[in-house]
């Protein structure tokens, strides 16, 4: 296995860094990153392996935004329904779902319904693989992920990007002198990470190492 790989998702369980501006691909490679006119600029790769395990940084996500077909633990979720609300895939709080069926598992023709979600998810909260749902989960949405923002343990620092369902890292970008970042604005698969400094960075969600 890629070595570079599993030493990015080791430090990123433990939630730290390198202290460095920097992208980091979930393939483990590293490149030499900066803030320019709303964009990333990216410079060359270095070795992550290279890192000095005692120049690092702790992150602290501080707000995520779930992706069209993914779901977050709590908060707002896709298309600002709330927990509390209908939500993505139609289903209410009480377990009724878009075809009619009711929380006792009838089904509009009388059947009884096993509990099965599109997803695959049952109500007793076990998913594919048996992973169990946190608060609920959307179908479809084990890969779906998030994107982040929050800081490192230094107030200059800003981190923001890209995880998965399973807490994964697919992509992340510290940036040393940006202060935290607070906020994320998605259109389609752009997404614009805005820093308490007023620095905006503009990536592709899907290829963060392509030019904005």
């Amino acid at each position: 296995m890629n070595r570079a790989r599993t030493e990015l998702a080791r430090l990123w369980r433990e939630l730290t860094l390198p202290i460095a501006d920097a992208l980091y691909l979930a393939d483990g490679t590293a490149y030499e990153a900066t803030a320019r006119v709303g964009g990333l600029v990216l410079g060359p790769c270095f070795d992550l392996l290279a890192a000095d395990p005692d120049w690092m940084t702790h992150v602290d996500i501080s707000r995520e935004h779930a992706l069209p077909d993914g779901t977050l633990p709590d908060g707002p979720l896709p298309g600002d329904s709330q927990l509390n609300g209908t939500l993505p895939d139609g289903t209410l709080p009480d377990g009724t779902l878009p075809d009619g069926t009711l929380p006792d598992g009838t089904l509009p023709d009388g059947s009884q319904f096993d509990g099965a979600l599109p997803g695959g998810s049952q109500f007793d909260g076990v998913l594919p693989g048996g992973a169990q749902l946190n608060r609920f989960q959307a179908a479809g949405s084990s890969t779906g992920g998030s994107l982040f923002v929050g800081d490192g343990a230094h107030g200059s620092e800003g981190v923001f990007g890209r995880i998965t369902a399973e807490r994964e890292p697919v992509w992340i970008v510290c940036l040393a002198d940006c202060n935290p970042f607070t906020e994320i604005n998605l259109d389609g698969r752009m997404a614009t990470f805005a820093s308490s400094s007023g620095v905006a960075v503009t990536v592709d969600i899907d290829h963060p190492d392509r030019a904005s």
